[in-house]
This record gives C-alpha cells, sequence and structure tokens, in this order.
C-alpha cells in the first residue's frame, strides 16, 4: 500500500514539474521576443537613417562652403579691378548710372540739371 502511495505521488510531482517547465518556457519565449527588443532594433535603424542624413547634410555644408569660397574670391578680384580704376571711369560710370535713372523718373528735375551739367 505505501508502495502506491509512492508511486502516485512520484507520477503527481512528474506532472507537476512537467506543466512548471511547460509553462516557463513559454515565459522564456515570450522574453526573447518581447516588444521592447523590436523598439530596440528599431531604434538602431533610426539610428542608422540619422547617421546617413548627416553625412549628407556635411557634405552640401562643405560645398555651400566652397560656393562662398569662391564667390568671396570673385568679389576680391572685382573689389581690386574697381579700386584700381581711374576716378574719371568713376565720374563716367556714376553719371550714366545717373541719366538711366532719370530716365526712368527717380529723380526731380533739381538734379536732371546738375546731371545735364556735368
Amino acid at each position: 500500500m505505501y508502495k502506491k502511495w509512492f508511486n502516485t505521488i512520484l507520477i503527481l510531482i512528474s506532472i507537476s514539474l512537467g506543466v512548471y517547465c511547460f509553462i516557463l518556457n513559454k515565459r522564456i519565449t515570450k522574453l526573447k521576443t518581447s516588444p521592447k527588443i523590436e523598439i530596440i532594433d528599431s531604434i538602431n535603424t533610426v539610428i542608422d537613417t540619422i547617421y546617413i542624413k548627416n553625412d549628407s547634410l556635411l557634405k552640401s555644408i562643405n560645398k555651400s562652403k566652397a560656393v562662398v569660397n569662391n564667390i568671396d574670391d570673385e568679389y576680391k578680384k572685382e573689389y581690386i579691378r574697381i579700386s584700381n580704376e581711374s576716378v574719371t571711369n568713376d565720374i563716367l560710370f556714376f553719371t550714366n548710372y545717373l541719366k538711366e535713372q532719370e530716365a526712368r523718373g527717380l529723380f526731380s528735375n533739381n538734379y536732371c540739371d546738375s546731371i545735364k551739367t556735368n
């Protein structure tokens, strides 16, 4: 009789351990594929995208700096050319400019007389 009870208890313990291991296995599987891990994986792709955008922005900044340098060089050359010209060229340029503006009607008659005398 004692042996029957022992076998029955042993079988119940074995079944309980089997059910416990089955439930524990499901919990471990859920932890392995939790949404938090998926979120971390998606954050890695977002970070990679940000790095790519950062690289492209740095390239366009470098291109813009090169354009600014070219414009600055052209400005300096033009400045030197203009500053080396004679005063008579400056007077002729501004007289022609004022005549054009007078033809467009931007000046009153007082200025027109001084333009014509010069």
